[in-house]
């Protein structure tokens, strides 16, 4: 088939000439990219997408076949300004040329701010963006999975960040971090990480870190395109955005876990700085000792005051304090009684006819006698309560008791006790003391 013809030849035929310059056009347009506005879409059942390419003057025909149109994550719309990157071809059944589309960057700052705003009212709706989404971060992570360029300065300083705070051990996922591809490694690193934890095969992962330097909104937009926000959204593991700088803005921020300003201070947000942990740790236990010991100090003093040293001394003063009781109570009514009697002695002298003022004044004695005893007795029980309580104490408390659990008391002939072992060296006899009885022993050296 000819590719340059000489008119002056034989006349070819439709085919020839279609064939021909598809060919031509094939060759010297085999990639390219082709700026302009997208009008008419269509999206048939077969799953090639169809639009018309356009500018003020001209109109270029668009398609991108079924197998390639799951990799377009731009809603393909009226008036959005694109660039396709693809090859032209001719359709010669029609005698039209058309370009193949391979992929699709949004043309424009104006266009992008349009999308972005759009993806994020979508992802609101959905509600991507919930605090009751967000995953809680572990206090102290075992290790870190990192997703950036191994080749950009990010990787590094996020290690020495690491190095400097608190050492561990980090796993570095490199993908593109801008351009066509970088939102499919982006997802599909997100999504690796999450099977290989899964898998038990990095199961001490318990961060993500998605990072990258600042940039340009076009130099971003891979971290604002849907699947990014979808593998996110669905990670089991926490995920920290670090995106650019503090004042840039991207949609895997709302939808993470927890953004970070800067990939140094992700490194900040999820890791505390060993030194202070460990000074913390110290002045912790530093504390804990210090409590233990007082409560030590406070439990034997309080020991101290409930030990019972001698069981008959306390049974006597409990008795000498019933007996002053008593002898309080005894001069306290003949008191009374001493007082009324000078009343009613001297009312005596001052009535001519006191029959009506003694007989008053007798039952208000009468009345005060009944308190008085009452009184008398409420306290005497009383009193009697707290001695019944004592001697039980006593009884339980007593050495008898302890002998009746099969315990004896060894002592020597004048009747002192023999605690220790080394106590009874100098001796040469003494004598056991068992519940029912005493019987004399030989100490052997």
């Amino acid at each position: 088939m000819p590719t340059n013809f000489n008119l002056n030849n034989s006349i070819f035929s439709v085919s020839d000439i279609s064939n021909s310059i598809k060919k031509l056009v094939e060759q010297n347009f085999s990639s390219i990219k082709i700026k302009g506005e997208i009008s008419k879409p269509s999206f048939p059942a077969s799953g090639h997408i169809y639009f018309n390419l356009k500018d003020e003057n001209s109109i270029i025909s668009a398609v991108i076949w079924r197998y390639n149109s799951s990799k377009i994550n731009i809603n393909l719309e009226d008036g959005l300004e694109i660039i396709c990157t693809g090859k032209i071809t001719t359709f010669s059944g029609q005698s039209k040329y058309q370009i193949i589309v391979e992929s699709i960057e949004i043309s424009g700052e104006g266009a992008l701010l349009k999308l972005f705003e759009e993806r994020k009212r979508k992802f609101l709706k959905l509600g991507y963006f919930e605090n009751n989404q967000k995953k809680t971060l572990p206090f102290l992570p075992r290790s870190l999975a990192i997703i950036t360029s191994k080749s950009g300065a990010v990787i590094q300083d996020i290690i020495n960040r690491v190095l400097d705070r608190f050492p561990l051990k980090i796993y570095l996922f490199s993908v593109s971090v801008q351009g066509i591809n970088s939102s499919y490694e982006i997802s599909n690193a997100i999504k690796k990480i999450n099977k290989l934890k899964s898998d038990k095969i990095l199961h001490d992962v318990d961060i993500i870190i998605i990072a990258r330097g600042g940039g340009s909104v076009e130099d971003l937009w891979g971290f604002n395109e849907e699947n990014v926000i979808i593998s996110t959204f669905e990670s089991k593991i926490p995920i920290i955005s670090a995106i650019g700088h503090e004042t840039d803005v991207t949609l895997i921020d709302y939808v993470a876990d927890l953004r970070a300003p800067t990939p140094s201070a992700a490194i900040e947000l999820c890791l505390p700085v060993a030194k202070e942990l460990k000074r913390k740790i110290f002045e912790l236990n530093s504390r804990r000792y210090v409590a233990y010991q007082n409560n030590l100090e406070n439990l034997k003093n309080l020991l101290s005051k409930m030990k019972l040293s001698r069981p008959k001394d306390l049974l006597n003063h409990k008795i000498q304090s019933y007996d002053f009781t008593l002898m309080n109570m005894s001069n306290l009514m003949n008191k009374k009684i001493k007082d009324i009697e000078n009343i009613l002695y001297t009312n005596s002298k001052l009535l001519k006819p006191p029959i009506i003022l003694i007989n008053n004044l007798e039952n208000k004695f009468n009345l005060l006698i009944l308190k008085f005893f009452n009184s008398f007795n409420n306290i005497i029980d009383s009193k009697k309560i707290k001695l019944i309580t004592t001697l039980k104490l006593m009884e339980a408390n007593s050495f008898q008791k302890t002998l009746q659990k099969g315990f004896a008391i060894v002592l020597d002939n004048e009747n002192n006790i023999i605690k220790k072992y080394d106590d009874a060296k100098g001796y040469q006899e003494g004598k056991v003391q068992f519940i029912d009885g005493i019987r004399k022993i030989t100490f052997k050296n």
